[in-house]
């Protein structure tokens, strides 16, 4: 009774689960689809010059034009400031 228990646990994990057979072929044709999506938001994002697009649901950027400044470097400079104040002001024991 339990190898039959198993093995209807690895047919349902094989069929349905994470990486099984039905999330590889919904996959496989929903490609084609996100491939239109994103090639429509990439166009509008550059006809219309915007510099971010976001999906609103998801709280991600769909779209960044590659004109955009990388601000990593002035974000890190700003930080390192933060903790070069707090550890001046900070009493050391």
């Amino acid at each position: 009774m339990q190898a039959l228990y198993q093995r209807i646990q690895q047919f349902q994990n094989d069929k349905w689960g994470q990486n099984g057979e039905f999330f590889r072929k919904q996959e496989e044709i929903m490609k084609p689809v996100y491939e239109k999506i994103n090639a429509a938001i990439k166009k509008v994002g550059e006809e219309e010059r915007f510099d971010y697009i976001f999906d609103i649901v998801a709280g991600n950027i769909v779209y960044a034009s590659p004109d955009q400044e990388d601000l990593t470097d002035l974000v890190v400079e700003e930080l390192e400031k933060g903790l070069e104040s707090s550890s001046k002001s900070s009493p050391r024991r």
